[in-house]
């Protein structure tokens, strides 16, 4: 195939192209609530009230953080990953080279950075999410008996992630669903006299499964989009003078 400078922008500008920071990211609680009546398990208590949709998209957490929605987590979101996954294989020989057969889908564990509030509330927010796997022997005062160390039930602290990949418009292009997905590690803050960079938060999460799909607007909303060469969107906005403030100081 012979190369042609003409072909080459004639793709680029039919297909376009992905930048890593167009992107949302929504993580959405676990709703579960277990036998002994935990924090955690009643955290959207006030969503039911609201009921559906417009209780999900109000982000009511009672119990899981103070201060804490979905849309404070999506524009706090600072740097995140469309994960992975490998296939795990066995050797075969019959005769010949080597053959690998595949047999098994392996997900890899995925990285989320918060840029952490002045009071952390994004630390205490998942530190209370782990509070319902491993029990709440973190908080002060708790008693150090068989009950603080008490395993979770599975079905009461997984949930779901949905990261999103947006175009220029702010539309969304690509979306991926993390099924049954909880933090397995929340990162250690460092502390440094000699740093004044903002606090960032690395959670890492497990997940069972994704979902990934190609989103795709219909033809007229598409020549709309195109037309519109600026979208407001809060959450790009803050983002980029999150980054323009941290250029700074």
């Amino acid at each position: 195939m012979v190369f042609k400078v003409n072909e080459f922008t004639s793709n680029f500008n039919a297909a376009g192209y992905a930048k890593q920071d167009r992107f949302e990211v929504r993580v959405v609680p676990p709703t579960g609530q277990g036998s002994d009546g935990s924090a955690l398990g009643r955290l959207i208590s006030g969503l039911s009230l609201l009921g559906g949709t417009v209780g999900e998209a109000a982000g009511i957490l009672n119990s899981l953080g103070d201060d804490i929605d979905l849309f404070h987590l999506a524009l706090r979101a600072d740097s995140a990953e469309l994960p992975g996954r490998s296939v795990q294989t066995l050797d075969n020989r019959y005769y010949g080279p080597l053959r690998k057969s595949g047999y098994q889908a392996n997900y890899i564990d995925t990285t989320i950075t918060f840029i952490c509030s002045e009071d952390l509330r994004e630390k205490i927010f998942f530190e209370r999410w782990q509070d319902l796997i491993v029990g709440d022997h973190r908080v002060a005062g708790t008693r150090p008996d068989a009950k603080a160390f008490n395993a979770g039930y599975y079905d009461d602290y997984v949930s779901t992630i949905e990261i999103m990949q947006l175009n220029e418009n702010n539309d969304t292009t690509f979306e991926m669903r993390l099924l049954e997905a909880y933090p397995l590690q929340v990162a250690p803050l460092p502390l440094n006299w000699a740093n004044d960079d903002l606090h960032r938060l690395s959670v890492t999460f497990a997940y069972n499964r994704y979902e990934s799909s190609k989103k795709r607007l219909p033809k007229f909303l598409g020549a709309i989009s195109n037309l519109a060469k600026v979208r407001d969107s809060r959450t790009s906005t803050i983002r980029r003078a999150v980054r323009f403030l941290d250029k700074i100081f």
